[in-house]
């Protein structure tokens, strides 16, 4: 098994949640949200979903069949939804 940083320049929080989609990771945290960079898968992170606010996340969900649909569960801000 091999182990690798991928904290690249994500912020010094808790990580809540972590799926993959297209090559990319998305990570959920208790910050917010960030994806990673296709090319480098980790060392590079930005922020994701214009509109959420910098709350916790609890959980993601792709739509099944459609990885375009992410839904993201926040505490205290409802579920947001992102293509």
């Amino acid at each position: 098994m091999t182990v690798c940083d991928i904290t690249g320049n994500l912020p010094d929080a808790n990580a809540t949640a972590l799926l993959r989609r297209k090559g990319h990771l998305i990570v959920g945290m208790d910050v917010g949200l960030f994806i990673s960079d296709k090319a480098d898968v980790g060392a590079a992170w930005a922020a994701m979903m214009t509109g959420l606010p910098n709350v916790p996340v609890g959980q993601m969900q792709l739509q099944p069949g459609k990885d375009d649909e992410l839904f993201v569960a926040t505490y205290g801000r409802a579920i947001y939804h992102a293509t």
